[in-house]
């Protein structure tokens, strides 16, 4: 009796049995034999020369150094570049101080920023400004003139030196210092008041040969007038004129006997 449908379809689908092993092949591994390959750590290795240990000893040594020295030298040149910024910083605090009144303490704030950055010309221009209200004009010329040397287009300097000359009685170079100020800002007020004023004073200074220093955009007071005698009229019939004499406390009136 033939096979029924079902077996003979069964029969053309289902897998060949398997071929027999011959002696010389190896049965594939299982699943889990697999799987624990996979994850089992390595065999260690075998010993490193000693030779080949130092080698690698030393690449290392020599790669982390050279990593630190870059690292420091990108650091300190970020410092170095910083400096300006930090000057600034740092010469905002002396002109708090200055505008509080201390010029002791100023002068030493104004300080700070000049050693952070030796080339920062409105600190060394703020501390003679200091030195100045502090009555050292000599150290406060020094500061003005390394002002002047690191940034040649600044008027100030000028104005302050000007100022100085012109307390020393020094009519001739606190011109030039005010000529200088105004050549660079030829709109500044209060330069152009001074340049008049010192005008006004050594063109009285030249009259009249006065020896004090006038006061800041005011001409100096002439130490004497001497006025020219009276006609001989007048002094026949008696009538006394009036001299003008110079006093500590203003000009004050005598009569002629």
């Amino acid at each position: 009796m033939g096979d029924s449908l079902l077996r003979r379809f069964w029969n053309a689908i289902k897998p060949p049995p398997p071929a027999p092993l011959c002696a010389w092949d190896v049965e594939a591994p299982s699943l889990w034999s697999r799987f624990w390959e996979s994850l089992k750590p390595p065999p260690p290795l075998d010993a490193v020369p000693p030779e080949v240990q130092r080698r690698r000893r030393w690449i290392g040594t020599c790669a982390a150094l050279a990593l630190a020295i870059a690292a420091l030298v990108v650091g300190v040149g970020s410092y170095i570049r910083s400096a300006p910024q930090r000057a600034e910083t740092t010469l905002q605090t002396g002109i708090r101080l200055a505008a509080a009144g201390d010029a002791s303490l100023a002068a030493d704030g104004f300080t700070r920023p000049i050693r952070i950055w030796t080339r920062s010309a409105d600190a060394y221009h703020q501390r003679g400004l200091a030195r100045q209200t502090l009555l050292d004009p000599e150290a406060a010329l020094q500061d003005f003139d390394q002002a002047l040397r690191l940034n040649p287009r600044l008027a100030a300097p000028y104005v302050a030196r000007g100022a100085i000359f012109r307390g020393r009685v020094d009519a001739q170079r606190a011109l030039a210092e005010f000529s200088a100020a105004v050549a660079i800002q030829p709109g500044l007020t209060l330069i152009t008041n001074e340049v008049r004023s010192t005008n006004r004073w050594a063109g009285m200074n030249l009259q009249f040969g006065t020896t004090a220093p006038p006061s800041p955009c005011v001409p100096p007071r002439p130490t004497s007038i001497v006025r020219a005698p009276p006609p001989k009229s007048i002094r026949a019939i008696g009538i006394r004129q009036p001299a003008i004499a110079n006093t500590p406390t203003g000009l004050r009136v005598r009569l002629r006997t």
